[in-house]
């Protein structure tokens, strides 16, 4: 069948009039024109230049090669869809739960050259690029620009020093690297809740200065030294600077000040300084000692290199 509609041709009144209709198209049984359109609901997948329904495009790429160029075979199963070295995915070895819809993590159920985003909290596949912002760079949150598999977020609407920055969608920790996925990100009242991984894991020490380490890139004191979530309480993390003071209330984790972290204690959280576990008595603080008026170090729940002064 060719791409354009069919006419047939009625007798109404005595009168030959011709309609046309929308014709049933299976998937992939119709080829784009050569300005790579297809009939209304349908996108074309440059890979095979095949028209598929919006939301079930197979993984651009197929089985051998990379749409634009290369060798045979160099993309492997489920190649990417690229423009210039910038990758769109579907991202190898990725597979969404519940069907080829537009998928924020793998990258999968939209065109080549589309980019899969969150829109309002819903996943909307859009016409991007070919430029980017990577991973971690600083990003504007009302103009999103990151990079495929990646959202601009800011790091703490109470610290805008702090800038946003680029994270990447994730549903496990397989998803990262050298992270977890332990951020989750919701959209105003929306039931839907999508999860980033966190920052990089950092050599830094989260207690005294709880400087970030030089290769971070995160100055201090906008960015400091944190342990990073009460599910993974031994792994240090750089992320924007709380500023409420040790022994004061507070609500969520890094909200106190570099060298202190928020702790439940009973019925009450507190900022409590950090300390490291099996420091020698009269330790300095600097060094993870805890002072005189909260001298006992207890390991966080779970943890076992760092705590908290009580």
């Amino acid at each position: 069948m060719s791409n354009l509609a069919r006419l047939g041709v009625l007798g109404l009144g005595g009168l030959l009039v011709a309609t046309c209709y929308k014709p049933d198209i299976i998937e992939g049984g119709l080829r784009c024109s050569p300005s790579f359109e297809c009939p209304e609901g349908f996108k074309c997948n440059s890979a095979d230049a095949l028209c598929y329904r919006t939301g079930t495009i197979p993984p651009v790429g197929g089985t051998g090669g990379t749409p634009t160029g290369g060798s045979s075979g160099s993309g492997g199963a489920g190649g990417m869809c690229t423009a210039g070295t910038q990758p769109y995915g579907p991202f190898a070895g990725c597979t969404p739960p519940g069907g080829m819809g537009c998928d924020v993590v793998c990258q999968s159920g939209c065109a080549c050259n589309e980019r899969c985003k969150l829109v309002g909290g819903n996943a909307t596949c859009a016409a991007e690029g070919p430029t980017f912002i990577q991973h971690l760079d600083s990003c504007e949150p009302k103009d999103d620009k990151c990079r495929p598999g990646t959202i601009c977020l800011q790091e703490s609407p109470d610290h805008p020093a702090c800038g946003a920055h680029c994270y990447r969608h994730c549903r496990t920790d397989a998803d990262c690297t050298n992270a977890k996925c332990t951020i989750e990100v919701q959209f105003g009242n929306s039931a839907t809740t999508n999860k980033v991984c966190s920052p990089p894991m950092d050599a830094c020490n989260p207690f005294g200065p709880a400087r970030c380490s030089p290769s971070s890139n995160r100055p201090y004191p906008t960015f400091a030294c944190y342990v990073m979530s009460s599910s993974y309480p031994d792994i240090p993390i750089c992320d924007c600077a709380g500023t409420t003071p040790a022994g004061s209330p507070c609500t969520y984790e890094h909200e106190c000040e570099p060298g202190a972290e928020c702790v439940l204690l009973g019925s009450v959280r507190a900022c409590r300084k950090v300390c490291k576990v099996g420091a020698p008595p009269a330790t300095p603080v600097m060094l993870g000692g805890c002072p005189a008026v909260n001298p006992t170090c207890t390991a966080f729940p779970g943890g076992s290199q760092f705590g908290y002064c009580h």
